[in-house]
């Protein structure tokens, strides 16, 4: 059961997709074709708890990493474009 008083959902979402939370739950899922996480494994997954301020401040750079990431693949595909089109007009001659 989540505590707003002691968790912040957005921490707990992080935590649960950190590896070694998704090593214990992969470790417990059942099924063939489509793995289920039954609720008791849930339940068993030990969750760290700092404090409301130190949870906010992970969620705050897991964030700003996260759109780092994606600013840096955006500058690496407009530079890939950059250089392919004055390299083709290098070809060209222009």
């Amino acid at each position: 059961m989540t505590k707003p008083d002691k968790v912040f959902p957005e921490y707990l979402n992080w935590y649960i997709s950190q590896r070694d939370a998704q090593i214990f739950l992969t470790s417990r899922a059942k099924g063939t074709v489509q793995k289920m996480i039954s609720k008791q494994a849930i339940e068993e997954l030990e969750v760290a708890l700092p404090s409301l301020e130190k949870q906010k401040n992970i969620v705050e750079l897991a964030t700003l990493s996260a759109r780092e990431q994606t600013l840096l693949h955006t500058l690496a595909d407009k530079r890939e474009q950059y250089i392919s089109t004055v390299l083709m007009q290098f070809v060209k001659g222009e």
